[in-house]
């Protein structure tokens, strides 16, 4: 990703947070995900360098690294944009630009040296949309991921080879699928390492090539995979799992499968962050009597708490219940000294008013009220003494 850094990519600067990097990424993955950019051919592209991005910078120790060494991974070489210049094989570079070719790792006083090792081709992420129901994004659930990826063929290996034997040694690069090729400059000699032409970066030549594969070293299977979803999840979060993607070529690294989460709506709880509201009727009785109510909660060891209601009681008044909403993610929290790990539940409580009354009732009702008093009701006291 030469030329560009992780925080250019993410759109922050080196000094961000933790908080603001989440917000980045989360931003751009929704404006990228492939799901939601079908019209848009370099979507995917965009998604997982973004992907890339935060899961260097999303990690301290890498990102240490990356802000010191130009990668998450010293022993990999320079490269990756973290603020120096780029001297990766991947074009763009300023040796690129003065001398022509790949660039690459050099030795100004005329020594050897070089990354040693042949770029690869990881495999690329799978990307797959999961729908839980408002009970499992709150409690957490295991779900059985299914889907096709490439992985080695069991004919001939993965080497593309029949029977796993019908190739030879790469005689260009000796069998380790790259060549250095040295360079002369006016600073030194540049030395950059480079996929092999003739094997393709394969190490092999292969003389006939497998019946079930075709020469490709992989064939595709329907994979079923176990995934923990956690507690909290919530409606438009990604959860990324590690190297369960397409297999990489050449020995390189497996593609991440990538899980956009939707979450169903509930019938009676709605769902802000990490707390709960909801809508709870009771009688007009009930609020001019007291009551003990049974509300419905999401807890895992019950699914009532009692509510009192205090004779005389409002509609519409609010009742916070902390703690009993929604468990925080650790990815989510702020803060050293936050000890808050789940969000609160509020209660709206409204007094219904009863219709299709008998003359009987009526009656009664109107009895009741020529026994009231102004004083008696409060905010029509006050409502009355600002209008007189």
């Amino acid at each position: 990703m030469a030329g560009k850094s992780y925080y250019d990519i993410l759109g922050v600067s080196k000094t961000a947070s933790e908080e603001e990097l989440k917000s980045a990424y989360r931003k751009l993955a929704k404006q990228y995900h492939p799901d939601l950019n079908k019209n848009n051919p370099d979507a995917a592209n965009k998604f997982k360098e973004v992907s890339e991005a935060y899961e260097t910078l999303g990690d301290p120790k890498k990102r240490a690294n990356y802000d010191r060494f130009g990668t998450a991974d010293p022993g990999q070489g320079f490269g990756g944009g973290g603020g120096g210049f780029d001297f990766s094989g991947g074009g763009g570079s300023i040796f690129e630009d003065l001398f022509g070719g790949d660039g690459g790792f050099f030795n100004i006083f005329g020594g050897g040296g070089g990354r040693g090792q042949a770029p690869s081709n990881n495999g690329a992420d799978i990307y797959k949309n999961i729908t839980l129901s408002f009970e499992e994004a709150v409690f957490g659930v295991t779900k059985e991921i299914k889907y096709d990826r490439n992985e080695a063929c069991a004919e001939c290996r993965g080497t593309g080879a029949k029977n796993g034997t019908e190739f030879t040694q790469c005689t260009q690069c000796g069998g380790t699928g790259s060549q250095r090729v040295a360079r002369d400059t006016a600073f030194g000699r540049m030395i950059n390492t480079r996929v092999c032409p003739a094997c393709q970066g394969k190490g092999r030549i292969v003389k006939q090539a497998c019946g079930l594969c075709g020469g490709a070293g992989q064939i595709r299977r329907a994979v079923i995979k176990r995934v923990d979803i956690p507690e909290g999840i919530d409606n438009g979060q990604i959860i990324t799992v590690m190297r369960e993607g397409e297999q990489g070529k050449n020995g390189a690294e497996n593609g991440n499968l990538v899980l956009a989460v939707k979450v169903s709506d509930h019938k009676l709880f709605q769902r802000k962050g990490s707390d709960l509201y909801i809508k709870v009727p009771i009688t007009m009785t009930q609020a001019i009597l007291g009551a003990t109510i049974k509300v419905p909660c999401l807890k895992k060891d019950q699914s009532f708490v009692e509510i009192k209601i205090e004779p005389g009681f409002q509609s519409g008044t609010v009742i916070k219940r902390e703690r009993e909403g929604v468990k925080i993610l650790k990815s989510e929290r702020t803060g050293l000294f936050m000890r808050k790990d789940r969000g609160d539940m509020f209660i709206t409580v409204n007094v219904e008013t009863p219709k299709n009354l008998t003359s009987t009732q009526k009656e009664l009702i109107k009895d009741l009220a020529d026994s009231m008093e102004d004083a008696q009701y409060t905010a029509v006291k006050a409502f009355k003494s600002n209008i007189n």
